[in-house]
């Protein structure tokens, strides 16, 4: 029971991580409970509804945010979560609250991801330690992927609340692209706009960023809404590309599938792709629109 409810807690922190994009140190420090903030009809923000009964998107996850605030204290800011996420939410506050009312812990003792001491089998504050024990545990329920080091050894990929909030970011900037940046920004609870970007990249290789810019270039060139300021540079390169590739430069461009990436990019001693284009060339059954 101990073990299942460990994967119970590293499947509510992947969920409400993935969807949230909080740092660590805001989710281990929610409350036991009352995180959850619902706008009324009145339009008035409560934390006594519940999610079951008040079955609207217009919930929201309150916390304090780090790196955000004056003279060292953070800000308590809310940010919208959708409302299957905040009845996992609700459900462990629910677990929390039963805990106290029955004497097992005192409401200053927990938080909201606890963890139960398996020496003396009580219910204690989670840390920094146990979260990531309990994202461990979660990985090995699941079996995810096994990787083989430089040295030989296997070893299992283990999910980290860093690559959740990377990836929430990271998703969000190539299905948007440069638009609503600042929505993003606001949602990661960044101080600007130039913190967001070097968050973005500052793990990815060239080759990662200079395929985002291509693809915010081809948008750009094919479709009725260019994604960059300067149009005049945007329709020369459209006619130069389709002078080149139809011999017509007011001919229109279309990419349709993967397959018509192969006619242009199967040879790679003219062209060179990263990642390298063989290494996805079996995927071009999956239908693509760029």
């Amino acid at each position: 029971m101990l073990e299942i409810f460990t994967v119970l807690q590293g499947a509510t922190q992947l969920v409400v991580g993935a969807i949230m994009a909080r740092r660590q140190d805001e989710l281990i420090q929610l409350k036991p409970f009352g995180n959850l903030v619902f706008n009324n009809k009145e339009g008035k923000r409560t934390t006594d509804a519940t999610p079951y009964i008040e079955d609207s998107d217009n919930w929201h996850l309150r916390f304090k945010a780090k790196k955000t605030g004056k003279k060292g204290e953070n800000i308590t800011i809310d940010r919208p979560i959708s409302l299957s996420v905040a009845r996992f939410v609700y459900q462990v506050e629910q677990f929390n609250q039963q805990a106290i009312e029955r004497g097992i812990a005192t409401k200053e003792a927990l938080t909201l991801f606890n963890y139960i001491d398996t020496n003396t089998f009580q219910l204690k504050k989670g840390s920094t330690g146990s979260f990531n024990v309990a994202f461990d545990a979660l990985c090995d329920y699941f079996e995810t992927a096994i990787v083989q080091m430089d040295n030989g050894e296997y070893r299992r990929h283990y999910v980290r609340q860093h690559q959740l909030r990377r990836f929430f970011a990271l998703v969000f900037f190539w299905s948007k692209k440069y638009e609503n940046m600042e929505a993003l920004r606001w949602m990661l609870a960044h101080s600007d706009l130039e913190h967001l970007h070097n968050y973005i990249t500052e793990s990815d290789t060239g080759g990662v960023l200079n395929s985002a810019k291509a693809s915010v270039i081809v948008q750009s060139v094919i479709s009725d809404k260019s994604q960059i300021d300067n149009l005049d540079e945007v329709e020369h390169l459209r006619k130069i590309l389709a002078k080149r590739l139809t011999g017509n430069a007011n001919k229109a461009l279309h990419i349709l599938t993967l397959d018509d990436a192969i006619f242009d990019y199967d040879d790679e001693s003219e062209h060179r792709t990263t990642p390298i284009y063989h290494n996805f060339k079996p995927s071009k059954t999956l239908r693509t629109r760029y």
